[in-house]
C-alpha cells in the first residue's frame, strides 16, 4: 500500500491551498522586482504551491543542468512569467476542491507550516545564513503529504488530523511518518536533497530517501527540528517554550538571542497569518473568485505571450534580414549566398533538377573607382546590383559575392535556360547608367555561367563555384562584355559564347 500510496500522492494534482494566499499570489504583478520577490515569498510558504512550482522547475523536460531548491530560485530560473503561468493553473485545477472543508480541516495545519518555516529561516540566518532559503523551504513542506491527502482522500486526511495519536495514524495511513512521506515526494520530483533530508530527517521511518541527513543537510536539519519543537511558541507569540534549553544547547544559541529570535518570527508569522484566516462561509465564493480571477490572467498572459513572440519574430526576421544582407547593395551578402547554394544542391541531388550558377565580375570597375572615387564606385556597385536583380527570374538568388564580384544562383535551369539567363544578366547591366558630377558612365559585365544537370558528374558547391570562376576569366581574357556558360564536368558541352560586337563599351561615357 505504501510504493501505491506514494505513487498517488506524487502524481495527483490541485492540492489546496490557503484562500488568502492565492489572492495575494495573483494580486503580484511581475513588472518590477520587488513584486517577484513578494510573489516567491508569499508561495514559498505554501506547502500546495511551492510543491507545484518546485516539481516544475526540476523536471527533466526543461533542460536544467542544475536542481532547484528554493521557490524564489525557481522564479528566477524560470522566469517571472512561467512561475505565474505555474501557479494560475494551480489554481485552477484546485480550485474545485472543497474550499470550505480544506479551510477549517488545514487551517491548523498550514499555521503551524508557516510558523516553522518563519523561525527556521531565522534560526539559519543567525547560524548559517547561506541556507537560510533552504531551511525555510524545507521548514514549509514538511505537511506536503498531508495536504496532498486531502486531494486523494479527504476522509482519510480528516481522521489522520483528527487522531489523538497523530504518529500513530501518519502510519496507519502512510506507512510511514507524514514528513517521510513528504520527503519522499520531493525526493520523486527531483527535487535537491537539501530540502526533502532535512525534512526526513524529522521522521523516523526507515523507508525514508536517503541515509541519516549527515553532510550538507545535517545543518538545516537541525535547524528544522528546533523550528518544530519551537512552533507552537511562534503561533502563541508566547515566551520560549520548555523545549527552548535543548535547543540553547544544540543550536549554540543563548536563552536571551532565542527569545529575540522567536520574539521576531512571531512578529513576522502575525503579519503574514491574516492570508490564512477564511471563514468556511466566504471560502467557497472566494475560491470561485480567484478560479475566474485565474482564468482572466491566464487569458491575459497568453495575449501578452502572443504579442510579444510577434515582436520578437518580427525582430528576429529583421535581425536575419541584415545578417544576410549586403549593407552597400541591398542585395543578398556572401553568407546568405553560401547557406543557399549549399540548399539548392542538396535540392538538386534529390529531384534530378538542374541547377546554374553565375559568377558576375564589373568589367574595368578599378579603373572606375580610382579615378571617380569610392562613392562613384559604390553608386556603380549599386546599380548594377539593381540591374542584376531585375534581370534575374523571380525565384533566383542574387548576392555579392565580394568587391565587384555578384553572383547568382538559379535553381531548375537548364543549359537553353542558363544561356538566356546569363545573357539578360549581361544586357541588364549593359543598359544601366550611373549619373556621376554632370557625367553619365555605363557599365558592362563579364559573366562565367555552370550548369549542375541530372547526367553530369557530381561536383561539390565549392567546385561548382571554380568552374564559374573559371569560366568568368576566360571570358574576361576572350574581350569582357560577354557570357560563358558550359555544362560542369563536360568542357566539349558550352552553351553559351555571347558577346554582341555592339557591347564591347565597358566603363565608359556616353
Amino acid at each position: 500500500m505504501t510504493a501505491e500510496l506514494v505513487e498517488r500522492l506524487t502524481s495527483v494534482t490541485g492540492y489546496p491551498s490557503p484562500i488568502g494566499v492565492v489572492l495575494d499570489a495573483m494580486r503580484h504583478s511581475d513588472a518590477d522586482e520587488s513584486s517577484v520577490m513578494e510573489f516567491a515569498e508569499t508561495i514559498g510558504g505554501d506547502p500546495a504551491l511551492s510543491s507545484a512550482l518546485l516539481r516544475f522547475a526540476n523536471t527533466r523536460s526543461l533542460g536544467s543542468t542544475s536542481s532547484v531548491p528554493t521557490v524564489r530560485e525557481c522564479v528566477t530560473r524560470i522566469g517571472p512569467r512561467a512561475a505565474r503561468v505555474v501557479v494560475l493553473s494551480h489554481v485552477l485545477i484546485a480550485a474545485d476542491a472543497n474550499a470550505a472543508g480544506a479551510a477549517v480541516a488545514l487551517g491548523p495545519l498550514w499555521r503551524r507550516g508557516l510558523a516553522r518555516a518563519i523561525i527556521a529561516r531565522r534560526l539559519a540566518q543567525h547560524l548559517d545564513p547561506r541556507r537560510a532559503g533552504d531551511a525555510f523551504q524545507s521548514a514549509a513542506l514538511v505537511d506536503l503529504s498531508i495536504v496532498a491527502l486531502w486531494t486523494h482522500d479527504s476522509a482519510a486526511c480528516l481522521r489522520l488530523l483528527e487522531s489523538d495519536d497523530r504518529a500513530a495514524a501518519e502510519h496507519a495511513v502512510f506507512g510511514m511518518s507524514a514528513a517521510a512521506m513528504s520527503a519522499e515526494m520531493l525526493h520523486r520530483w527531483r527535487v535537491p536533497k537539501r530540502v526533502w533530508a532535512p525534512i526526513r530527517g524529522l521522521s523516523d521511518a526507515a523507508v525514508a530517501p536517503g541515509g541519516n541527513g549527515a553532510g550538507e543537510s545535517a545543518r538545516v536539519e537541525a535547524i528544522v527540528e528546533a523550528a518544530e519543537a519551537i512552533t507552537a511558541s511562534i503561533i502563541s507569540a508566547g515566551p520560549g517554550s520548555a523545549s527552548g534549553g535543548a535547543l540553547i544547547t544544540g543550536l549554540s544559541i543563548d536563552a536571551g538571542l532565542l527569545r529575540t529570535l522567536i520574539a521576531a518570527a512571531a512578529e513576522e508569522f502575525s503579519h503574514r497569518s491574516g492570508l490564512l484566516e477564511c471563514s468556511p462561509d466566504d471560502a467557497g465564493r472566494l475560491a470561485a473568485e480567484a478560479r475566474a480571477k485565474a482564468q482572466q490572467t491566464l487569458a491575459e498572459l497568453s495575449l501578452a505571450t502572443q504579442l510579444e513572440n510577434r515582436v520578437m519574430l518580427r525582430r528576429q526576421q529583421e535581425l536575419m534580414r541584415r545578417v544576410t544582407t549586403d549593407s552597400l547593395t541591398q542585395i543578398k551578402n556572401r553568407l546568405a549566398f553560401d547557406e543557399r547554394l549549399s540548399e539548392e544542391f542538396e535540392r538538386c541531388q534529390r529531384s534530378g533538377k538542374p541547377l546554374a550558377l553565375f559568377l558576375v565580375d564589373l568589367d574595368h570597375f578599378k579603373r572606375f573607382n580610382d579615378e571617380h572615387g569610392h562613392q562613384a564606385g559604390d553608386l556603380m556597385l549599386r546599380t548594377a546590383a539593381a540591374a542584376l536583380a531585375h534581370a534575374a527570374r523571380r525565384f533566383d538568388m542574387v548576392a555579392r559575392y565580394g568587391g565587384e564580384e555578384f553572383v547568382v544562383i538559379a535553381p531548375d535551369c537548364g543549359p537553353a535556360g542558363a544561356a538566356a539567363v546569363a545573357e539578360r544578366l549581361r544586357l541588364s547591366v549593359e543598359e544601366s547608367s550611373v549619373d556621376w558630377h554632370q557625367q553619365t558612365f555605363r557599365c558592362t559585365a563579364s559573366i562565367g555561367g555552370a550548369v549542375l544537370t541530372p547526367g553530369s558528374s557530381q561536383p561539390t558547391p565549392s567546385e561548382l563555384v571554380a568552374a564559374a570562376d573559371r569560366l568568368l576569366y576566360e571570358a574576361k581574357r576572350a574581350g569582357r562584355n560577354r557570357a560563358l556558360v558550359e555544362v560542369f564536368g563536360d568542357r566539349d558541352v558550352r552553351v553559351s559564347d555571347e558577346r554582341p560586337e555592339a557591347g564591347r563599351a565597358e566603363i565608359a561615357r556616353s
